[in-house]
């Protein structure tokens, strides 16, 4: 299930773990506020450090779909309109001969959010995603002055972005904390721009941490009760001391509204990205060249593991570091360099913790017991690596439909191709019904999907798949592993083996 995200925004998958409790998830430009008590003493005096250090961003974007020619004027966000911000943005974004009138098409839009600095020279951190595809930045410091700002680098993977403010003075500034040595139940403060509200300050704890949203690779967000809203985004979170323990980046909301349920980029994520960012203008990543899904207890069944632990490689990129190293498509990894891979996601934090030009040692569970690998991690491609390519298997002449475990399965042909709108180099058996309550219904399998692999060899037939069972019987295996391809995307999926 996909959770709602506001106009303009990319949707964000909830983490399954997630997704009985959630129903959407909101980059933060937008939400209703909500409360939590402050401690007795209040946060008075940490506010009143830290909030001139806090700024205010508007950012012009080029309104989706049309070119610059297309109408004249800028769109200003709707909670925005009827506050002096709106007269105030149309008077310093405003290109010559562009009208003020609400009803004329809008070839530029605004969005707003908040940053904080953390140099005297203007340095201010925000949100990847309030600065993309920016044309101009206007900052609003605490003290109302109105500055123009120019992008010093971005990360896109981690929402991290680095922006310094045009102007040649000393600025006040806040220092980052660490975000590891907050604890579950601690108090924290947000600080930033909801609503074109700046300088609001809200307070809340930290509810847990490691949260995984789905927004990326590198997912590791705190999860905090403080109430943040539209135009929060980019915005520092604060321990009680005053530093910075996070980047307010996101919400949980089932209909836009808060419900106590925000996330924060840890400190301990990006501060290292920001250092980079300062640096080069970019952030160097090691790749190793795979792609990967978690080892679920029916995987880890059929394939003889002690647990569920490791990543399971579902494609190994050609010419990539994991090729070379002679990684194969199925095996698990379970550790690198020493470091245990528990869930999938770990996999990608450990490569990007040795670094590209690092020699590790990989240990692989592989045709049913543990082996070992050496890799060279590379840089990781600035675009997209190429997927690898899926096995074909060499075409036989395709039999009769077949059931297995519950699941109809076809051959690939002309007429299959058609009835499920299967592209031209669609191999393996196509799955054309399944049996409700059977044991392919209860792994997940839907009609439409294509089953390349059984059991570790490629699928040219539906009888291949019957083999495979068959020899999971045979070997007293309790499960079968296949190898699905559903909408583009390939995925495995253990089956329970019924006895008899």
């Amino acid at each position: 299930m996909r959770s709602t995200v506001t106009a303009a925004l990319p949707r964000v998958r909830v983490s399954t773990g997630l997704r009985p409790a959630l129903a959407g998830l909101v980059l933060l430009f937008g939400a209703l506020p909500g409360h939590a008590a402050p401690p007795p003493e209040g946060f008075a005096d940490v506010v009143e450090r830290v909030k001139p250090a806090v700024v205010n961003i508007a950012v012009v974007q080029k309104a989706a779909g049309r070119s610059a020619g297309q109408g004249p004027g800028i769109e200003i966000p709707p909670e925005l309109r009827g506050t002096p911000l709106e007269e105030l943005l149309k008077r310093f974004l405003q290109r010559p001969g562009e009208s003020n009138d609400d009803g004329a098409r809008s070839s530029r839009v605004v969005s707003v959010g908040s940053g904080f600095i953390i140099g005297a020279s203007g340095l201010v951190v925000t949100a990847n995603h309030v600065i993309q595809d920016a044309e101009q930045i206007l900052a609003t410091l605490a003290d109302g002055r109105k500055l123009g700002a120019s992008v010093v680098g971005r990360d896109k993977e981690t929402d991290v972005a680095l922006l310094q403010l045009d102007a040649k003075e000393t600025f006040p500034f806040v220092s980052w904390g660490d975000s590891a040595k907050v604890r579950v139940g601690d108090w924290v403060l947000a600080v930033g721009n909801p609503f074109g509200l700046g300088g609001t300050v809200t307070a809340g704890i930290l509810s847990a941490r490691g949260r995984d949203i789905q927004s990326g690779r590198f997912d590791d967000f705190l999860q905090i009760d403080a109430p943040i809203n539209r135009g929060n985004s980019g915005g520092p979170l604060f321990d009680r001391n005053g530093l910075v323990i996070g980047i307010n980046t996101a919400i949980y909301s089932p209909t836009g509204g808060s419900v106590g349920i925000g996330f924060a980029i840890p400190s301990s994520v990006a501060r290292p990205i920001v250092a980079e960012l300062q640096a080069r203008g970019r952030v160097d990543r090691a790749w190793l060249g795979v792609s990967a899904q978690p080892v679920s207890k029916a995987i880890a069944d059929s394939l003889g593991l002690p647990d569920e632990k490791g990543a399971m490689v579902l494609e190994v990129v050609p010419g990539s570091p994991a090729m070379a190293a002679g990684l194969q498509q199925g095996d698990i990894i379970r550790s690198l360099d020493g470091r245990d891979i528990v869930e999938s996601r770990d996999l990608a934090r450990s490569v990007v913790a040795a670094g590209p030009g690092k020699r590790v040692k990989l240990r692989i569970w592989r045709d049913g017991k543990e082996i070992a690998a050496t890799a060279t991690l590379g840089m990781m491609p600035s675009d997209e690596a190429p997927a690898a390519e899926a096995v074909k298997p060499e075409p036989k002449r395709p039999p009769a439909r077949a059931v297995v475990l519950g699941l109809t399965l076809a051959p690939i042909n002309r007429d299959t191709r058609e009835l499920f709108d299967l592209p031209e180099d669609a191999a393996g058996v196509v799955v054309a019904a399944v049996k409700a309550g059977s044991a392919g219904d209860t792994a997940g399998f839907e009609i439409g999907d294509l089953i390349v692999k059984a059991g570790s060899r490629p699928v040219a037939t539906p009888q291949d798949v019957l083999d495979a069972v068959v020899a999971a019987r045979k070997s007293e295996r309790r499960t079968v592993l296949f190898l699905i391809v559903r909408q583009g995307q390939q995925r495995f999926v253990g089956v329970p083996v019924p006895r008899g």
